[in-house]
């Protein structure tokens, strides 16, 4: 009875944890479809409850308007997993959301309050200082990230250009609302005077710039341009501002397009030259390619020695053996031949997980033969049977390329041994190991 009891306990249990991991990750997806429709909905219920102060009373609006706005002020600065490319991305998602609701606020105030003249010194004030920590926080990445001093100090220069410019966007606001003609023709026309100097050197350079500002400063040129068009009292003078206006912007969008054209034309030259220039280095790359192979009997022109005198630690290194069992291996010395038909520069040899650098750096010429040492009639201790060592060796080009030698064991007569460490026992297996083959090179680095 206590067995049936106990087998329906875990059946119950396994039924249980496969339901878990059933329901679950549909629980997630539900919960976040909901945490979606919720951000959308609050989004528009925040935008649009500012429009209907018409319709809908202050109380209510209220009610709903101002928890909405405490949301979206704690999701704007909520931190979030931004890829390193992603810059305006993240920061937008950050100050941009922040701007945005200063913005809606205002709105709502305009709307629903009797407001005085000093909101919108308040607003002027608050985007004097919102400009820079904006721009500040869109350069800061790219001006750290940049090692090349000649690009940081062009993103510097686009950022005070960028903060001067939203300045005199902000001037001109002050000067509209204080009803101020002169210095709202004045600062206006800077404004547009700097975005147009911008657009006729944007494609004639390679300065790096954000293409989100580029648009932004053009559609607040173009409403600004239109506004002080507008408020011109002589209607004779309008229409010759706004003639002038529109061969300016007729020329600079001619201007841009050529020099887009150009531009391309450059670029796609430049990738060109670079396609075939690694093709070239490519087809030289394979004239040089090495090739080595064993040979046996014959008289050595050189030896490279790469001093492999080491293993592991029986003591330290426990937790590698498996069944407490080891290798213990001595490599034979071999020679390798150049059978390619240019020199070859032997550089080591990597094994168990370790480089070791030849001696010297030995330059074997075409059909010469070279003797590899390693061991050096010396046993080393090894956790497992290693297959391959690895001979690394590079062309006259620089081009790096690894060679696997195959490892075969032959017994020796004493081919097993007993050890103890701390008082368990270690079983080991000797063996004289020869490099029978040599594999064709694989290419690990290519340097010009």
């Amino acid at each position: 009875m206590r067995r049936i009891f106990v087998t329906t306990q875990e059946k119950i249990c396994n039924i249980w944890k496969r339901s878990l991991a059933t329901v679950i990750p549909i629980v997630k997806k539900i919960f976040r479809m909901i945490c979606k429709i919720f951000i959308i909905l609050s989004s528009l219920v925040l935008i649009g409850i500012p429009f209907l102060n018409k319709v809908m009373s202050l109380s209510l609006a209220q009610q709903i308007w101002y928890p909405l706005f405490v949301f979206w002020f704690f999701y704007s600065l909520k931190k979030r997993n931004i890829k390193e490319k992603q810059i305006v991305l993240s920061v937008l998602r950050k100050w941009g959301i922040l701007g945005a609701l200063f913005v809606i606020l205002s709105i709502f105030v305009f709307r629903y309050y009797e407001i005085d003249y000093i909101w919108k010194w308040v607003v002027f004030i608050v985007v004097a200082v919102y400009s820079p920590v904006l721009f500040y926080s869109l350069f800061e990445k790219e001006i750290i990230k940049n090692n090349g001093k000649e690009d940081r100090e062009i993103l510097v220069k686009n950022l005070m250009k960028n903060v001067l410019l939203f300045w005199c966007y902000d001037l001109t606001y002050l000067a509209i609302f204080n009803e101020w003609f002169w210095p709202t023709i004045i600062f206006g026309t800077l404004a547009v005077a700097v975005v147009i100097y911008d657009l006729t050197n944007l494609f004639l350079s390679n300065e790096k710039t954000l293409r989100f500002f580029v648009v932004l400063k053009l559609v607040i040129t173009l409403c600004a341009s239109a506004y002080l068009i507008y408020i011109i009292p002589d209607f004779d003078f309008q229409n010759i501002i706004l003639t002038m206006l529109a061969a300016v912007y007729g020329g600079i969008f001619t201007l841009v397009g050529v020099a887009w054209t150009f531009r391309k034309g450059d670029l796609d030259r430049k990738d060109d030259l670079k396609r075939i220039n690694e093709e070239r280095k490519e087809e030289e790359r394979k004239k040089h390619i090495p090739y080595i192979k064993v040979v046996f009997g014959k008289e050595n022109d050189c030896e490279a020695h790469a001093c492999i005198y080491k293993g592991i630690d029986l003591e330290k290194d426990k937790e590698l053996l498996e069944n407490n069992c080891f290798y213990q291996i001595m490599i034979n010395d071999f020679l390798i031949k150049n059978i390619s038909e240019h020199s070859i520069i032997l550089k080591g040899i990597n094994f168990i997980d370790r480089f070791y650098l030849f001696k010297d750096s030995i330059i074997l010429e075409k059909g010469e033969i070279c003797k590899i040492r390693t061991t050096d009639n010396w046993n080393i201790i090894l956790p497992k049977e290693e297959k391959y060592l690895e001979i690394i060796a590079s062309d006259i080009l620089g081009n790096e390329y690894a060679f696997k030698g195959k490892l075969e064991y032959m017994p020796t007569k004493n081919n097993m041994m007993m050890t103890t460490i701390d008082k368990e026992e270690y079983v080991g297996f000797t063996f004289d190991c020869i490099i029978s083959n040599i594999s064709l090179p694989e290419s690990i680095q290519c340097e010009s």
